[in-house]
């Protein structure tokens, strides 16, 4: 039973709706998905201000960007964001608008676009929230710890309580 719902599963995400729906609830997990969201955000502003800072056209940039994260959410926003600003919208409008960016991602490029300095200011949102991603994740890490020797103490007991108590009622 196990191995089928695995399977059904896996097949599930493998459809353009199971997957939408699966990184939308990646992305809606109390922690781990703000997690999530921000390492994506930090793959797309590295390659973004990199490509930038190497000439390459926003639009192109862009479109790079989409292809480097791998939730769909967020590459279909991209995606959405792109074409906004190919029909002439400003950047953090298109992004404000599609609502999947938090705010602080918005107002740095709504920043670097009009200061001209984008690539340094997704330089140093990349930085700030891959020390973020690594903070939280030491912090996940560390309350996991405690919770699943908890977990295999119990599952222990369960284990001596089933042997020994047929060997007392006898």
């Amino acid at each position: 039973i196990t191995f089928v719902f695995i399977a059904s599963v896996r097949g599930v995400i493998q459809t353009n709706k199971g997957r939408w729906a699966w990184h939308r609830l990646q992305l809606k997990l109390p922690v781990l998905g703000e997690l999530i969201r921000k390492q994506a955000l930090v793959r797309i502003a590295v390659v973004m201000s990199t490509l930038l800072r190497s000439g390459v056209v926003f639009i192109r940039a862009i479109q790079i960007a989409q292809q480097s994260t791998s939730n769909a959410i967020l590459r279909d926003s991209l995606h959405q964001c792109e074409e906004a600003i190919f029909a002439g919208e400003d950047i953090a409008q298109s992004m404000e608008k599609v609502g999947a960016f938090p705010p602080l991602v918005v107002q740095i490029f709504a920043v670097g676009q009009q200061s001209g300095r984008l690539e340094e200011m997704l330089d140093r949102l990349a930085n700030d929230y891959d020390k973020q991603v690594q903070t939280a994740a030491n912090r996940l890490t560390a309350i996991l710890e405690p919770v699943l020797i908890i977990v295999l103490a119990a599952f222990v007991f369960a284990i001596a309580a089933a042997t020994v108590f047929p060997i007392l009622e006898a």
